[in-house]
């Protein structure tokens, strides 16, 4: 096992685009992504600074150059969960109201082998028609304002759940305040499976407003399957996702190419790292048990800053 924690801040650049999508811990469950939400980056996206950026030849990042520093770092060696910096996120069964009625976060869907962490959807043996999910974060060991964030992962394939990279805000998201005393949720990337809509890879923001609205912006990355190299897909290869976050933009990369740019919801807290895979309420009809268990596995996870 390998990390590190410092603090810091980073910059970048900016451009805006609109879509929908929710976390069901911070706002209410979003329907299907619509087919035209699409993100497709501008010429104004143009960020500065150096910093780490991911090596598309061998998988890996090439070192930080200064200013910049690593100031966090998994690589999932061990046999287990190292719980001294992961936590099991929103364990059990919640409200239907938050989006997953039929889904339980549970440790048993969470491993760690190979060098690898293995987030699962399975079959809940104790309750027919139900489902457990792997969910982790750093909300009790880690968190940061400003940088660069990336992980090294492998989504799984079917449909009827989504994984996903994110970096969640501990502020409750009460009125009126706005993303800069509240954070955002900021989603780096998140995958719904073979089949779904445009490739089925987004990036998204979301946050209350100050005038106590939600906002979502973000999409599906328009022809994302055909970004990949041939023979390649977001299930059976491994893929560098990103975000670098400045106090007046996001910018997001995929492999290290930009795919999407916004200056909506920028945070002004510092905030705590998730993986997950889970069975939203609204994706159960696209989900076939048979293919069960599905499995996203996240090779490293990754914080730089300066």
């Amino acid at each position: 096992m390998t990390r590190s924690f410092r603090s810091a801040c980073v910059a970048a650049a900016l451009t805006l685009i609109g879509a929908s999508c929710s976390d069901p811990s911070t706002g209410p469950a979003p329907p299907a992504i619509p087919d035209e939400a699409l993100l497709a980056p501008t010429a104004d996206c143009l960020p500065s600074g150096s910093g780490p950026r991911p090596d598309t030849s061998t998988g890996e990042l090439e070192p930080a150059t200064p200013p910049w520093s690593l100031r966090f770092e998994d690589e999932f060696d061990g046999t287990a969960l190292d719980t001294s910096v992961w936590g099991y996120r929103q364990e059990g069964l919640r409200k239907a109201s938050h989006g997953r009625g039929r889904a339980a976060s549970d440790r048993r869907a969470v491993s760690v082998a190979r060098g690898k962490l293995r987030l699962s959807t399975m079959v809940d043996p104790s309750r027919p028609g139900y489902f457990l999910n792997g969910h982790v974060s750093t909300e009790d060991s880690y968190s940061f304002q400003e940088g660069i964030a990336a992980a090294r992962i492998r989504f799984q394939r079917a449909r009827g759940q989504h994984g996903a990279f994110w970096i969640q805000s501990p502020v409750p998201q009460s009125e009126g305040e706005g993303p800069a005393l509240q954070g955002a949720e900021i989603d780096v990337a998140e995958f719904f499976g073979e089949g779904y809509s445009r490739g089925g890879l987004s990036h998204f923001v979301h946050y209350r407003g100050e005038d106590d609205t939600w906002v979502k912006t973000g999409g599906l990355l328009p022809r994302s399957v055909l970004r990949l190299p041939a023979g390649q897909t977001w299930w059976n290869s491994y893929h560098i996702f990103s975000v670098e976050w400045s106090p007046n933009a996001y910018v997001f990369r995929v492999d290290g190419r930009v795919t999407w740019c916004s200056s909506g919801g920028v945070s002004g807290v510092k905030q705590f790292l998730v993986l997950s895979l889970l069975n939203s309420d609204w994706e159960l009809a696209g989900l076939r048990p048979s293919r069960l268990p599905q499995t996203m596995s996240v090779d490293w996870v990754r914080v730089w800053q300066k």
